[in-house]
């Protein structure tokens, strides 16, 4: 019996969940990672005792943040979905607030129920992430942003695994940012787009996949890791 055959576009060390739960369920899962995620340079306006909250949407701005920096007792910590929560483990705080997850704008309807007029928010984001957050909280509170990683292209692609998606030797392609998004349309540019059978982590991810042409079969609702695998399962008709 041939095994489902999933090809991942991140980190490898990103999603061992993700590999782990297909792996589990008899499916051959190839990496070729078309993204990568260094750290950044950043420097506060101010004093990290200044901020009343700081605000994460990512697993990796969890880990360059405090990797450097020491929370101090007026800080409050806010976290979109599960997911970056999950980062908290192993520091000895844990999140004050964490938001569904479903999208950006969602989250920041969800916080600013409890927030107060006038707090000083810190955004620790991505180089790429989108300014859904700065626009939603600019009007009622202070808002700094600092971009602590940066998603960066990886030059050389494993030309094995590319061959395979080339020879439409695989079931399914998993994205997870825009970013992979866009690299994939560069390496598969003599193909139609709506020919790759691609499976998205969220909305954000299925928004730029559908900009470049590309017909997502499926997306994971919510966004995560655990979600896109059972998702991607669902598509391969095994659960």
């Amino acid at each position: 019996m041939i095994k489902p055959r999933v090809i991942t576009t991140w980190p490898e060390q990103t999603s061992g969940v993700f590999t782990s739960l297909l792996r589990s369920k008899g499916v051959e899962v190839r990496s070729m990672p078309l993204t990568d995620i260094v750290e950044s340079p950043y420097v506060f306006e101010q004093p990290i005792e200044k901020y009343d909250w700081i605000v994460f949407t990512s697993k990796n701005g969890v880990k360059y943040f405090w990797q450097n920096q020491t929370k101090h007792k007026r800080n409050k910590i806010a976290v979109i979905g599960a997911g970056t929560a999950s980062a908290f483990e192993g520091l000895p705080f844990k999140p004050d607030f964490a938001g569904s997850g479903q999208s950006g704008q969602q989250f920041a309807n969800e916080l600013k129920a409890v927030l107060k007029p006038g707090q000083n928010l810190l955004l620790v984001l991505g180089n790429r992430a989108p300014g859904v957050l700065e626009d939603a909280f600019k009007e009622d509170f202070f808002v700094e942003r600092i971009n602590v990683y940066a998603t960066v292209k990886i030059p050389e692609v494993d030309r094995e695994v590319l061959t395979l998606v080339e020879e439409n030797a695989y079931d399914v392609i998993v994205v997870s940012s825009p970013s992979a998004v866009q690299h994939l349309s560069e390496l598969t540019e003599k193909r139609q787009p709506t020919d790759i059978r691609m499976v998205s982590i969220g909305q954000t991810t299925t928004g730029a996949a559908l900009e470049s042409g590309f017909s997502p079969l499926a997306t994971a609702d919510p966004p995560g890791y655990d979600n896109l695998a059972r998702c991607v399962l669902q598509q391969l008709g095994i659960i």
